[in-house]
């Protein structure tokens, strides 16, 4: 671990833990420090570590089983955001600096069952559990991206006046 910090935040739901996480990781990564998110999920024993920086020395995804650190699934796909669903089971992956995309992994299946191309350079994610919708903030279009929580189709927009990085 060397001179790696750990930063652990809890609690309930609707607190703002991954708008807090999403601020502060984008933060850090601004002042050029490396960042790895972990999903934990609450329904399953599993967790996702996901890190820019592992692509270039191991996995930028991994997969784990939180009782015994075992490696459940590994992949090298660089997410820049990490959002875990509402319910568990379920993690929603945007891309910010080498590609377009929307992805959705099954914890339970260990894959991925749901992906979208999206405007280039996607931020900020979140969900709306009244909608069941994953709404993506797509700066360069000034506007909000709202997809289909189970299927990831696209489901329209939410305009901006101005470029969108914060929802």
């Amino acid at each position: 671990i060397g001179r790696a910090r750990r930063i652990g935040i809890t609690g309930p739901p609707g607190a703002g833990k991954s708008t807090l996480t999403m601020r502060l990781t984008q933060t850090l990564r601004e002042r050029g420090l490396t960042v790895a998110v972990v999903a934990v999920d609450p329904t399953s024993a599993t967790l996702m570590v996901a890190s820019e920086a592992d692509e270039r020395t191991g996995s930028a995804l991994v997969v784990l089983d939180r009782r015994t650190g075992k490696v459940l699934d590994r992949r090298d796909e660089d997410a820049g955001n990490v959002l875990l669903h509402p319910k568990g089971g379920q993690i929603y992956l945007s891309f910010f600096r080498n590609t377009n995309r929307l992805m959705l992994y099954d914890l339970r299946r260990r894959d991925f069952v749901a992906e979208v191309v999206t405007d280039a350079r996607v931020d900020r994610m979140a969900f709306d559990a009244s909608r069941s919708e994953v709404l993506l903030a797509s700066p360069l279009r000034s506007a909000v991206l709202r997809f289909d929580a189970a299927t990831l189709a696209p489901r329209g927009q939410i305009s901006s006046g101005f470029g969108v990085r914060v929802m």
